[in-house]
């Protein structure tokens, strides 16, 4: 063999031999499964608005995509339905029944000639300059105070000159709320005015006759009574 084709192989045989190795390396590493390396989970968590904690997803790769998906609570949740009215808390119930007034109405929707008779009818306790009716109304109405059950009092008296004076007395249990309709007193104010009260007492006036009173004064004495800052029941 000529020189030449000596030189030429001597060069080129280093560069066979790594071309076999390798090969023999991918054929080796051809029928190897690949194993991924365990994948870390991230254990995700929503704070519902209710306060209660929703676990929501867990066991997603960290880098994937849904990992930084941003988790919204449930719309049930967050939204009320169209049209749902949201629930008030409970209040005290006031049963005008339970004091003798079997039909109430408003103040201001009662006619202007309401009378004796009419408010009679209705179980209003009347007083007309001593004529009383529906005493078991305003009986009913001072044990349900007693009680500190809510109740609710319709009375009306009468002026010198003959006007009715119509008063509602609703007691919730603590204190009282009185509305006097005097709009057909020819010779009063002709409103109708509201005040809140504390006390309610039993009052042995000038004349000897029991008198229950609506007052802030929680002793309630001869001197309280000049005051005049009360309401007389009956």
């Amino acid at each position: 063999m000529k020189k030449s084709n000596k030189l030429w192989l001597f060069l080129i045989a280093p560069g066979i031999i790594a071309l076999f190795i390798a090969a023999g390396c991918g054929a080796k590493d051809a029928g190897k499964p690949f194993e991924a390396e365990p994948s870390q989970t991230l254990d995700l968590s929503v704070a519902m608005p209710n306060n209660q904690l929703e676990q929501v997803s867990s066991e997603i790769p960290i880098g994937s995509n849904e990992a930084n998906v941003v988790l919204a609570p449930s719309v049930a949740n967050s939204e009320k339905s169209e049209g749902q009215v949201e629930e008030q808390p409970p209040q005290a119930e006031i049963n005008p029944s339970a004091s003798g007034a079997l039909q109430v109405a408003p103040l201001e929707s009662l006619p202007d000639n309401y009378d004796f008779a009419q408010a009679e009818a209705d179980g209003v306790y009347v007083n007309l300059h001593g004529t009383v009716s529906n005493q078991q109304t305003l009986d009913n109405f001072a044990s349900d105070v007693e009680s500190r059950k809510p109740s609710f009092l319709r009375s009306m008296k009468y002026t010198i000159e003959g006007d009715p004076i119509i008063s509602d007395c609703v007691y919730d249990g603590e204190s009282f709320t009185v509305s006097i309709d005097s709009t057909r007193d020819k010779f009063g104010m002709q409103e109708i005015s509201t005040t809140s009260y504390k006390y309610m007492a039993n009052y042995l006036g000038d004349s000897g006759v029991p008198v229950i009173v609506i007052s802030n004064y929680e002793e309630f004495t001869q001197t309280e009574w000049e005051t005049g800052h009360y309401i007389e029941l009956n």
